[in-house]
């Protein structure tokens, strides 16, 4: 009985392949593999060492972008320029003339910066700019749409107007907070905030959340929480971190901090860090007085600490570095800044890690 039952059941198989074969019908073809997934790409994040100011350079595998590009206490241009030398490290040299900042570094053609942000229009993010608009190709420009009628302000506006090809955005008029960019593969940025009608220069500043694979980076500017005040006071009302934490903590969460203002005690209220949670917090200052306080100021750092933050300054061998025989940009030049830039890197897996700086 078992045997007849198989042999039945066989014979069944058979006659179902031969009425297949004999109907036209073919075997399915099988489904062609799946590719496997490109990995995350990495990202560089390098904070210059331009003495007492900010410019902040992000690098990914198909995309660069510059955040601010100034110094209060750098003001050589062209060839001396210490921006550029920076630049001609990391991005590679300008091959346009009057642009050789790069310590012998060889020109590269392919060197061009698909985004410049500047936060506001303050000299100590702004000098440089011109000079980098001059002398690498760009295609994005973005400001904050608070006009200033300052000399460097014109001169990187000119700078604007005669770079070919630019699409130039003006906050208020071509986009606004909550507006997001893509920027390339796994890369984006969210414009959290931007106020072209603040009173306070430092508070129009553009704060950007980078999506950077798997970390998340947040670029403050000089956006304040108010008036100088010891951390554990709250944010003015109507100031710009005041109304970030009206955002949510979800929107403010970060693994890397670039601190607002300095390391002022305008900035970085207690709250505001309690929302970002940043593993890591990079501070770029330098030796200049504002106000005639040089920042940061130590109860911000103690506050970052006292959190678990990691903190790493560009302004840790100012003294040292002035007479220093060899540095980015101009040696011995008696100067601050070249010593001590912030290089970070983002792996594929998202984790954030310090990788040094570039040196002369």
């Amino acid at each position: 009985m078992i045997r007849s039952t198989l042999g039945r059941g066989l014979l069944a198989l058979a006659f179902a392949g031969y009425a297949g074969c004999a109907s036209g019908g073919a075997p399915r073809p099988a489904a062609p593999p799946v590719p496997p997934r490109a990995p995350d790409p990495a990202f560089t994040l390098t904070a210059f060492d331009v003495g007492t100011g900010l410019a902040i350079l992000v690098q990914g595998e198909d995309f660069s972008l510059l955040y601010d590009a100034g110094s209060n206490d750098d003001r050589r241009s062209g060839e001396q320029s210490r921006v550029l030398a920076y630049l001609a490290q990391t991005l590679g040299a300008s091959s346009e003339p009057g642009c050789d900042a790069g310590d012998g570094a060889a020109p590269s053609p392919k060197a061009r910066l698909d985004h410049v942000f500047l936060s506001h229009p303050h000299r100590d993010h702004l000098s440089h700019l011109p000079d980098v608009l001059r002398c690498y190709p760009v295609t994005h420009v973005w400001e904050p749409g608070l006009a200033s009628d300052t000399k460097g302000y014109a001169a990187f506006r000119d700078a604007v107007g005669a770079e070919p090809g630019v699409t130039h955005h003006v906050a208020g008029e071509h986009f606004e907070a909550g507006q997001r960019l893509d920027l390339g593969r796994r890369a984006a940025a969210a414009v959290l905030s931007v106020r072209p009608d603040a009173k306070d220069p430092n508070d129009a500043s553009i704060v950007l959340r980078l999506e950077l694979g798997r970390a998340r980076v947040l670029l403050t500017g000089d956006a304040t929480g108010g008036a100088r005040r010891d951390p554990p006071a709250p944010p003015d009302p109507g100031s710009t971190e005041r109304a970030l934490l009206d955002l949510g903590a979800a929107a403010l969460a970060a693994d890397v901090l670039f601190v607002g203002h300095h390391g002022s005690k305008t900035s970085t209220r207690a709250a505001f860090l309690e929302a970002v949670r940043p593993k890591i917090a990079v501070i770029s200052s330098g030796p200049m007085a504002y106000s005639g306080v040089v920042l940061p100021d130590p109860e911000v750092v103690d506050l970052l600490r006292s959190r678990g933050v990691e903190v790493h300054r560009t302004d840790t061998e100012d003294e040292a570095c002035a007479s220093a025989p060899a540095k980015v940009g101009s040696d011995a030049d008696g100067a601050p800044g070249g010593c001590s830039a912030v290089t970070l890197r983002i792996d594929p897996t998202g984790a954030v890690s310090v990788i040094g700086a570039p040196h002369g």
